[in-house]
């Protein structure tokens, strides 16, 4: 966990994911940016939702068509991811 104090830090560097897709369960306590029109976008988390998340390898077999987006993981103050 991370003092409020302390700021916003990072939970998860800025990466693409270098697998085909990644579904990543959703809950309430969100983090997750996205780095889009050279800025970073947060992504409002849907209680019970999936995200999926284009990756390299789907990237490099539609010749860019789909993009791995950049992304990271912001620590929440006060909950565990």
């Amino acid at each position: 966990l991370c003092p409020p104090e302390a700021g916003p830090m990072t939970g998860s560097s800025p990466h693409t994911d270098w697998g085909f897709l990644t579904l990543i369960a959703q809950d309430s306590t969100g983090g997750l940016q996205v780095h889009h029109d050279g800025k970073w976008q947060e992504i409002q988390p849907c209680e019970d939702g999936l995200l999926v998340n284009c990756g390299d390898y789907l990237s490099l077999l539609t010749g860019g068509k789909y993009i791995s987006p950049l992304h990271r993981v912001m620590l929440h103050p006060t909950k565990h991811r």
